[in-house]
């Protein structure tokens, strides 16, 4: 079934009908874009679940968010069609932040959807705007089975949907250069959530 496009900017819905923001720039290091890819691919039957770590800014009127690191939801409580942060989990999350040397905080969330597609359900919009609802908070949608991505975040204009984000390339001595777009979660090709 094709997607039919809403440019109005005003429905705010989970899932598909979320509308698209380009008031946000995600770019997320290299070394959280593979951990984050090898704990979502590490339990193909169950939700998984972490924290997006990184900065948040504003620049010449456009918000960024730059992830640079994962925090693995221990402790949470997966199950084949939902994940749920407990309390064990956020103290082992505010454990690691506290041992990092420098101001990254959290920035957003990630889980799977294993098999069954990238929409936010009810339980995600949930979860998002009242954990994750900063200017500039993003959260991550894997499904590991099919291999795709979806990026949902927190704009001024609400909840909307990432169309890109960035994976930032590193040199030989490890430090970051250029952003290239090199993932393109929410193609047009894609069927609509259910």
């Amino acid at each position: 079934m094709a997607r039919k496009k809403d440019n109005s900017g005003s429905r705010e819905k989970h899932g598909r009908g979320a509308p698209r923001s380009e008031a946000l720039s995600l770019t997320i290091d290299p070394d959280a874009h593979r951990a984050r890819d090898a704990h979502c691919g590490a339990n193909p039957r169950n939700e998984v679940c972490g924290v997006l770590v990184g900065f948040t800014g504003e620049e010449n009127g456009r918000r960024w968010t730059r992830v640079v690191a994962i925090i693995e939801g221990k402790h949470a409580r997966e199950e084949q069609m939902s994940v749920t942060f407990t309390h064990e989990t956020w103290d082992a999350v505010h454990e690691a932040l506290a041992q990092r040397n420098d101001k990254a905080r959290v920035v957003g969330w990630y889980h799977t959807h294993p098999d069954f597609g990238i929409f936010y359900s009810a339980p995600d919009v949930f979860v998002h705007r009242n954990f994750f609802n900063l200017e500039g908070q993003v959260g991550i949608v894997v499904d590991p089975v099919r291999e795709e991505r979806g990026v949902f975040a927190s704009t001024a204009q609400g909840l909307g949907t990432l169309a890109r984000y960035e994976v930032a390339r590193q040199n030989a001595r490890g430090h970051l250069v250029d952003c290239r777009y090199t993932e393109e979660p929410l193609r047009d090709d894609m069927p609509e959530a259910r």
